[in-house]
């Protein structure tokens, strides 16, 4: 060793996660949350389903019922179809995530790609989200009496915004914000 301390056993020295599936099936060593099954269950239920519920209504109206449901349906066959192919492109390629996948398909300008979109999607969203939110609080809370001014609503919108973590957007939590404000403005 160069700093001429004891070289440490293969077992106690650190290792490198360099394989993806290893490093998402591998136990997390920094505990941090505290979150249960249904709250976890809930979090998957509401990123599959994602933002694109709130428009499915408009677009059976645009539609027409029978061909909304004509739609949706192809569009979940095509859905379907495109994961069975996803799951039989990694068998052949013998690997086990997308991101193994796309490199071997694509090289690895395709994976930068890949890498690059897998950031901006959910960051575009996240500014989406920010955006809706905003437009829709301010409506509900000018309905609500004694709420008339955005300076009354532009403190709640930017503490929900920068929430470091989703356990502090639990009820409890949102209803003793709003009461701390109302406290302070009398």
């Amino acid at each position: 060793m160069e700093r001429g301390g004891p070289e440490l056993p293969a077992a106690a020295a650190p290792q490198i996660e360099t394989d993806d599936q290893t490093a998402l099936v591998s136990k997390s060593r920094n505990k941090g949350g505290n979150s249960n099954l249904a709250s976890a269950g809930f979090n998957i239920i509401n990123s599959i389903i994602g933002s694109g519920i709130i428009g499915l209504p408009y677009s059976m109206k645009e539609a027409g019922f029978p061909l909304g449901v004509l739609l949706l349906f192809g569009v979940a066959y095509i859905t379907d179809y495109s994961i069975i192919l996803l799951i039989k492109g990694g068998n052949l390629s013998s690997t086990n995530t997308y991101q193994e996948l796309v490199r071997k398909t694509y090289g690895l300008i395709g994976y930068l790609i890949l890498s690059t979109l897998q950031f901006l999607y959910p960051f575009i969203a996240m500014i989406s989200y920010n955006i809706i939110t905003g437009d829709t609080l301010t409506k509900v809370f000018l309905r609500i009496p004694g709420v008339f001014t955005a300076e009354s609503v532009e403190p709640i919108c930017v503490r929900l915004s920068s929430f470091s973590s989703q356990s502090q957007l639990n009820l409890n939590t949102f209803l003793w914000q709003i009461r701390l404000k109302r406290a302070s403005l009398e």
